[in-house]
């Protein structure tokens, strides 16, 4: 046992740890949480443009909403209410994909609700800069706010995660993300997603000169052209998953 001094001065000192805890606590940001998915409000007859500010550039992503709505109002919903500012690309692995949308940064974060997949047998992981939503498991549907954009074709993940989008610009901003992988020791922080802007688009405007090319229509036989030419990768049955 230790003496009468020595156990009130661990005594203090543990006072005065607990308190510096609660401390940090209190002065750290709150995540937002809600305790269900976001009532639609997009509307279908327009186009929607995701532009990922990061720290190294900007990714701009055509959005799928003729073909996810659900998932694609989810999206615009988080980005609106500022969910994704400041969190990170967690887990990006090199001819793999680049995964976020975790504001803990470590891969076991969500918004308090999950909502069904939107699997759409037309859409496929042929390509690069495919965007999906990652899950807990081969059609669980457990989406909430984590996504993931391929850099290369995994077509071994068709039917198993959502794809409501494709980027239409910064394919190169995507490629120089740094490589990170939260399991692994050491670890260091990943590149910083700044926040994300939403662009709406009636679709009367289209086209003009001030949309990219590629943008599509909301008609079913779509197809985008590829944007970037990727050396086929071997990299193993890997998931896009959340932890």
């Amino acid at each position: 046992m230790l003496p009468c001094s020595h156990m009130r001065n661990f005594r203090n000192r543990g006072i005065l740890t607990l308190g510096f805890i609660l401390l940090l606590s209190a002065c750290s940001p709150k995540i937002k949480q809600w305790d269900e998915p976001p009532e639609m409000t997009i509307d279908p007859t327009k186009i929607y443009l995701a532009t990922l500010k990061t720290e190294k550039g900007d990714i701009k992503i055509q959005l799928f909403v003729d073909r996810a709505p659900q998932t694609v109002n989810n999206f615009i919903f988080l980005a609106k209410e500022g969910y994704y500012d400041d969190t990170s690309f967690h887990r990006v692995l090199p001819g793999f994909m680049a995964q976020g949308g975790d504001p803990t940064g470590v891969g076991s974060g969500g918004p308090g609700y999950i909502f069904e997949d939107e699997i759409d047998p037309s859409l496929s992981f042929d390509d690069a800069g495919i965007l999906a939503m990652a899950n807990k498991g081969p059609q669980t549907s457990t989406n909430g706010s984590q996504f993931f954009i391929t850099y290369a074709p995994v077509e071994y993940l068709n039917g198993d995660h959502t794809i409501f989008g494709k980027v239409v610009e910064g394919m190169d901003v995507v490629q120089s993300l740094t490589p990170r992988d939260p399991q692994a020791i050491p670890d260091y922080e990943g590149d910083k997603l700044i926040t994300i802007e939403i662009e709406e688009i009636p679709e009367s405007l289209l086209p003009t000169s001030s949309i990219p090319a590629i943008i599509i229509s909301s008609v079913p036989e779509f197809r985008i052209d590829r944007l970037c030419a990727f050396p086929k990768i071997s990299v193993g049955r890997g998931r896009a998953a959340v932890r």
